[in-house]
């Protein structure tokens, strides 16, 4: 999805989205709280809260500037998720890219409705997290 920026906002974008991977829950209504656990030479380890209860820890490695990968420590159906923003000419592209576990494969294949449900969900945030990059209030 495009962000709302121009060429000259790059970096305003790259540090939202680095901040976004430390503090997510103005980016992401499905997040309630983050708290960063440990800090490592390629990233970090942070526990995110869902609006149920649910508590995930997450390996978060910073793999460049606009690009972070949070690979899923306690959710079974989940493998990774990444976020990359790309400077192309006069946009600037965010894409949400999940992968399923194997767990989560067999369940997809199984259970069409879950699968429809993750992607309307994580499809969800991507408009709000877009709207944070770009600075705006959401």
């Amino acid at each position: 999805m495009s962000v709302a920026a121009t060429p000259d906002q790059w970096e305003g974008c790259r540090e939202r989205l680095a901040q976004k991977a430390r503090a997510p829950m103005a980016y992401v209504p499905a997040i309630v709280g983050c708290e960063v656990l440990s800090e490592h030479e390629d990233g970090f380890l942070r526990r995110i809260e869902l609006p149920d209860g649910t508590r995930l820890r997450e390996r978060v490695l910073v793999l460049s500037g606009e690009q972070f990968r949070f690979d899923q420590i306690d959710d079974p159906d989940l493998s990774a998720i990444e976020n990359l923003l790309i400077l192309s000419g006069d946009t600037i592209e965010f894409t949400l890219r999940v992968t399923l576990s194997e767990q989560g494969t067999e369940r997809a294949f199984g259970d069409v409705e879950w699968l429809r449900g993750t992607h309307d969900y994580f499809g969800s945030t991507v408009e709000p997290i877009v709207t944070g990059l770009a600075g705006h209030q959401g």
